[in-house]
């Protein structure tokens, strides 16, 4: 840092606690996050100052006074308030910004015993921690709605997941249909849901079962739910009705009576019978 002509025994001094703090902060960011922040930012912050007011009045302990360099110091001001958006809140960098901004005057006004000289000589500095401060909250903001938004995207990814395996136990397992045939099934749907479903029903027990087959239009999640009241009422239709025919026909009834099904279905609808013969 630039430390103007300030004694090398108390630059070793404000150093060494510098870095004992700096020790703490370590220590404490595994217990204490929330306070190892704001000891980091609050002895960094202080020891910009002390520079600024080493290199600005000329006593004899700390050297012949430097303008520049404690002006220089105002801007590097910015540093702890930037770092304050962004490790603590960004009511904690307001704050930053107004106690620097009246420390920056009041030191002025005391080095130049002049009101007009104070202002003209912190104005700038100080409307340059304000605009530090003002593109912290902007960076706080921002990343306050992507982590909002990638909040609700995991919850939301999470939901899907619980729908597409609720969906997945609808699917029947392969049915032993008879001792000849072999019944080998499998649905895997584009997205984590969808509206493609199948399904098998034991009309007559060991040998007649109807086959169903039959896909809801979309694959969102509003496509599965359908598919699953579908699924439900061509079932309760399958148990009702001997005729495929008979099961299509009043299974699109029921489907076309709800006022809040706006998409399509396609099914077929067979019944296997493993003692039909032709007469």
């Amino acid at each position: 840092m630039i430390i103007g002509g300030t004694s090398s025994w108390l630059n070793f001094l404000i150093i060494g606690v510098s870095l004992c703090i700096n020790l703490l902060v370590f220590y404490l960011r595994l217990y204490h996050t929330q306070l190892a922040s704001y000891l980091f930012v609050q002895n960094l912050n202080t020891l910009i100052l002390l520079y600024m007011l080493f290199n600005l009045f000329p006593l004899v302990v700390f050297g012949n006074p430097d303008f520049n360099h404690a002006t220089l110091f105002t801007y590097i001001l910015s540093l702890p308030i930037l770092l304050a958006g962004m490790v603590i809140n960004t009511q904690a960098a307001w704050r930053l910004t107004i106690l620097n901004s009246i420390f920056i005057f009041v030191t002025y006004f005391i080095f130049f015993n002049k009101t007009d000289l104070a202002i003209r000589h912190s104005i700038i500095p100080t409307t340059f921690l304000y605009l530090i401060a003002i593109v912290s909250w902007l960076y706080q903001s921002t990343l306050n709605r992507a982590q909002k938004q990638l909040i609700r995207a995991k919850i939301l990814e999470h939901d899907m997941e619980i729908a597409r395996d609720l969906q997945q136990q609808l699917y029947p397992p392969s049915p032993h249909i008879g001792k000849n045939i072999t019944v080998a099934c499998r649905c895997e749907p584009a997205r984590e849901t969808g509206g493609d479903f199948y399904d098998f029903v034991e009309i007559a027990p060991n040998h007649e079962w109807g086959i169903l087959l039959a896909d809801v239009t979309g694959k969102s999640l509003a496509a599965a739910l359908l598919m699953t009241m579908a699924r439900s009422i061509l079932r309760d239709q399958a148990r009702r009705h001997p005729s495929p025919a008979k099961v299509l026909v009043r299974a699109n009834q029921v489907l076309f009576r709800d006022a809040m099904v706006k998409q399509m279905v396609t099914a077929f609808y067979a019944i296997l019978n493993l003692r039909w013969s032709p007469r």
